[in-house]
């Protein structure tokens, strides 16, 4: 028996790249499993930098073969100044970290006094510093992207098949209904209750049985449909 073959296929969307497998898998060969790498599907990225142009300029992080759909401006660059008071620099600037918050958006350019405080006597009328505090806040754009949809397919003979799937039942026990129905598709036989119930699959060539028991399956079993 010769070992199963793996191919790649690009196309569009997911949809073309499973139909484009499907047309490459030679007679009397059926899909093991399949692998998305890609799902071809529009992804959007956020970038921000002191100007606009900067902001854009970071697409360079996108994949090299990624298609740009939509570049998009969220928020231009602005100067802001803020004013805090404190009787040294230090606390000055921790009293502006916290006002500003974690953001990674806004610079801080430069922090400067602006009018000394007064050091009064014994404690009374003492008066902090006042510092101002020139501030940027950051372009932020949103760039839209989009690269072609890729699977990897695993195909093999029936009997390759039926040795996956017997190899694998194993590890279905403990599975819920989704996960089952997301594995194997909507089940061709359901016979019993939600508490106790049987579920049939066909899967490529072979039939799957499984015992589900309060939502959860207890045992599994498969046969190959040789005829």
């Amino acid at each position: 028996m010769t070992e199963p073959r793996i191919i790649e296929v690009e196309a569009e969307t997911l949809q073309e790249a499973r139909e484009q497998t499907k047309s490459q898998i030679p007679e009397g060969f059926m899909l093991l499993s399949e692998r998305v790498i890609l799902d071809g599907k529009p992804k959007t990225v956020k970038a921000f930098a002191d100007t606009i142009e900067s902001a854009f300029a970071k697409e360079g992080e996108i994949p090299s073969n990624a298609v740009i759909v939509e570049k998009k401006i969220i928020s231009s660059p602005a100067k802001k100044v803020m004013t805090v008071e404190s009787f040294d620099e230090q606390n000055a600037r921790t009293q502006l970290e916290s006002r500003i918050g974690k953001t990674e958006t806004i610079k801080v350019l430069s922090l400067t006094m602006t009018l000394a405080g007064k050091r009064g006597f014994l404690g009374i009328g003492k008066k902090p510093n006042q510092y101002e505090a020139q501030m940027l806040q950051q372009a932020i754009v949103e760039i839209t992207y989009k690269t072609k949809a890729k699977i990897s397919a695993e195909i093999g003979s029936r009997k390759q098949q039926f040795a996956r799937l017997d190899a694998q039942k194993k590890n279905w026990i403990g599975w819920d209904c989704d996960r089952l129905i997301e594995e194997f598709g909507q089940p061709k036989i359901r016979n019993g209750s939600p508490a106790d119930e049987w579920l049939g699959f066909k899967v490529g060539g072979c039939s799957v049985t499984v015992h589900v028991v309060y939502g959860r399956v207890t045992s599994a079993e498969v046969w190959s449909d040789l005829r």
